[in-house]
């Protein structure tokens, strides 16, 4: 059963491949947004969060041109709904008027978020708030997902696409890339891992993940995490809303 304050997903969105790189604080706000999924809804809900709850920098939350563009970008994420040739977005609307941000998550996306009971990964949001890079992040995930075999083992070109790594990566970057991804969880989350490479024939082929339950990591004051959730005052003007068009006419293309 998805508990309160936790990020249930269904698997093909953690095995999701897209066009488009996310950064960590894009991945944060998708993170801390599926997690206000309430066990009780039936649909998604308009919904309403303060800045500061996200865990971005204080430089950050005070540039308004920082975070008009890190909405901007976000919103123009599209990617194909898992099994099928039609695109979406991880919301519907945006607006951030105040040092509040207002949104709708996109209700194609209810099937793999909102009633999920089989085939999902499930996790407290506070194991990704503290992480310190998007590897971080995208890795845990994928590791979780399979938390109780206890390994999971990636060709070295399926891992570069999932996590999105530059072909000027050489192995010695990824290792180094998955170094300071092993310490990121050890000190952050309730997952460790130890890895080894691989070689079929001469060369690197694969990368083999050994996954352990981590020491209890103290979770974040979820009063001040959630404490802010409410309902949209239909009231409000906002300083800048994207519509659900646009979505329409992405997914005609």
């Amino acid at each position: 059963m998805k508990k309160e304050h936790d990020v249930r997903k269904h698997n093909s969105l953690i095995n999701l491949r897209t066009k488009h790189k996310y950064n960590v604080n894009e991945l944060k706000f998708i993170c801390k947004q599926i997690s206000m999924i309430r066990p009780d809804y039936k649909n998604f809900e308009d919904e309403v969060i303060h800045i500061q709850d996200l865990g971005f920098s204080s430089k950050e939350i005070g540039n308004y041109k920082y975070i008009r563009k890190f909405f901007e970008d976000l919103y123009s994420k599209s990617f194909y709904i898992p099994g099928t040739n039609r695109l979406c977005g991880w919301f519907s609307s945006l607006e951030y008027k105040d040092g509040y941000i207002y949104y709708s998550m996109d209700e194609k996306l209810i099937p793999f978020l909102l009633d999920v009971q089989n085939n999902f990964t499930q996790y407290h949001v506070s194991n990704v708030l503290k992480l310190r890079s998007s590897y971080s992040i995208r890795i845990y995930e994928l590791l979780k997902q399979l938390e109780d075999k206890g390994n999971r083992t990636f060709t070295i070109e399926n891992l570069r696409s999932l996590l999105d790594i530059s072909d000027s990566y050489k192995n010695a970057d990824i290792k180094r890339l998955i170094d300071k991804t092993k310490k990121d969880l050890k000190e952050n989350t309730d997952l460790s891992f130890t890895y080894e490479f691989i070689k079929q024939g001469r060369s690197f082929n694969s990368i083999r993940f050994k996954i352990f339950k981590n020491k209890k990591i103290e979770e974040i004051d979820t009063t001040r995490v959630y404490g802010n959730i409410a309902k949209v005052d239909e009231s409000k003007k906002s300083i800048f809303k994207f519509s659900q068009a646009l979505h329409k006419k992405q997914g005609k293309k």
